[in-house]
């Protein structure tokens, strides 16, 4: 399975998502590793999402991953969290309506979030933001002739 994204908070302490090739029976899957790569252990498993896209620690402690699942003919945005860098992962059920999947995120400080991907329903780019570290998500308003965002 692929390794999709990385964040390192120290040279030694990273946490890494990977997702399953579409079709595959297989869970997405997150890897920490206190060594600086020496070694990896898998965290619990992630249920509740079939696909991870990126992921962002806004601490050594707080890791957020975003991705989807499938829904008609997209896919409905979903969203993970660890608050213990990366032993164990909660789904987090609060997204707005309408949001699809989710590609991109940054949290640049302990609680402010943004990630942004899009509602393939309406091929329309999307924006949510979150204050509480993930935990809950508000739509930001994108301009109508966007039809995707990316983050770096």
């Amino acid at each position: 399975m692929p390794l999709v994204s990385v964040v390192c908070s120290t040279p030694r302490n990273c946490v890494a998502i990977g997702t399953p090739s579409y079709g595959s029976p297989l869970s997405p899957i997150a890897v920490r590793t206190a060594d600086g790569g020496a070694s990896w252990a898998s965290t619990s498993t992630l249920s509740g999402i079939k696909k991870l896209y990126a992921l962002t620690c806004a601490s050594a402690r707080t890791c957020v991953a975003v991705g989807g699942n499938p829904q008609g003919n997209g896919e409905r945005g979903a969203v993970l969290r660890t608050l213990n860098g990366g032993s164990s992962w909660s789904l987090e059920p609060t997204l707005p309506k309408g949001v699809g999947r989710l590609v991109g995120i940054s949290c640049p400080t302990k609680f402010f979030c943004m990630a942004v991907g899009v509602n393939t329903a309406i091929s329309r780019a999307i924006a949510v933001t979150s204050n509480d570290a993930g935990k809950s998500w508000s739509t930001v308003v994108v301009p109508v002739s966007y039809t995707h965002l990316t983050l770096p």
